[in-house]
């Protein structure tokens, strides 16, 4: 059974050189990312060191990321698809969204104060 979800995902990524030494990102979604999705979008992008001069618009199915400069070079790609994957993951862990079904909220160490046992405190005093 496949599983749907509420974030777009990127179909392709394309990099364009502009005039004036800039380099804009064009990456197509496979949906319209919602108006939520894209603020969380460019949150990330704003508070991304070396980014804040870039500016995310979307348009249907794309979004435009410009005001790149060329120090990024070829990191440019990568780190679009990051910002995206990056914006999508913080609104599955967002207080508004719904746990999966099945999923707990608990650790997944039950005996988080457990002390070693007395082997492995010895191999540990070795290194």
């Amino acid at each position: 059974m496949a599983t749907t979800t509420a974030f777009p995902e990127i179909l392709r990524i394309e990099v364009m050189d502009l005039d004036a030494g800039e380099v804009a990102v064009v990456a197509q979604l496979d949906r319209m990312p919602s108006k939520v999705w894209v603020d969380r979008l460019r949150q990330g992008v704003g508070s991304t060191p070396g980014l804040e001069e870039v500016v995310v618009r979307p348009d249907g199915y794309w979004l435009f990321f410009v005001g790149f400069g060329s120090a990024l070079g070829p990191a440019m790609h990568n780190r679009v698809a990051q910002l995206i994957a990056q914006a999508s993951v913080s609104g599955r862990n967002s207080p508004t969204s719904k746990p999966r079904a099945g999923s707990r909220n608990t650790s997944p160490t039950k005996n988080v104060n457990q002390p070693f046992p007395s082997g492995s405190q010895a191999h540990a005093a070795q290194l």
